[in-house]
């Protein structure tokens, strides 16, 4: 057992440091809790996840502009003598295109993000759980044993749920 924890320290060791033997400058790393470190978890179906649901954002976002130039229309037809139920029946199916278009665009944004926030956390949850499970056997004696069970799932539960939420509700705001 001794001998394997030690190669394992040894590889973790050596997976530090670049191939040229030199140790890797921890200026190009990601502080801990960016950003970044969270979306290193997604694969190519996560990324076009988040461009789908960015571009979503943007066609949520543009609900209030959209809607100003309608108005502004509206107004500047209104003041004209010949304002008609032909200006009202535009002006109506254009407020209802900018709705259906927003409406579209907020949810896509809401269920890109919310999908590619599963799978991320759940990619997190199961290395986070293979990383205990691979941990010594005196790891769990020196842990108080069973008491060490619910506390490695409080924590894989609060931190995945940390991240999901920022992925889903914050990333975009």
């Amino acid at each position: 057992m001794a001998e394997s924890s030690s190669a394992r320290k040894k590889n973790v060791e050596l997976s530090r440091n670049k191939p040229d033997g030199k140790e890797k400058s921890s200026s190009s790393a990601a502080p801990s809790g960016s950003l970044k470190t969270v979306l290193n978890q997604s694969d190519w179906k996560d990324m076009l996840l988040m461009i789908l649901g960015s571009i979503g954002s943007l066609a949520d976002g543009s609900a209030m502009a959209l809607i100003m130039l309608i108005v502004s229309s509206l107004m500047n037809s209104y003041g004209d003598a010949s304002f008609t139920l032909q200006d009202v029946n535009k002006f109506s199916l254009a407020f209802i295109y900018v709705a259906v278009g927003v409406g579209s665009g907020a949810f896509l944004e809401g269920f890109c993000w919310a999908r590619t926030a599963e799978r991320q956390t759940f990619r997190i949850r199961r290395q986070y759980l293979q990383a205990v499970l691979w941990q010594d056997v005196g790891f769990f004696d020196t842990n108080h044993g069973a008491s060490i069970a619910s506390q490695v799932v409080s924590s894989i539960s609060t931190d995945t749920l940390t991240i999901q939420g920022v992925l889903t509700e914050k990333v975009l705001r």
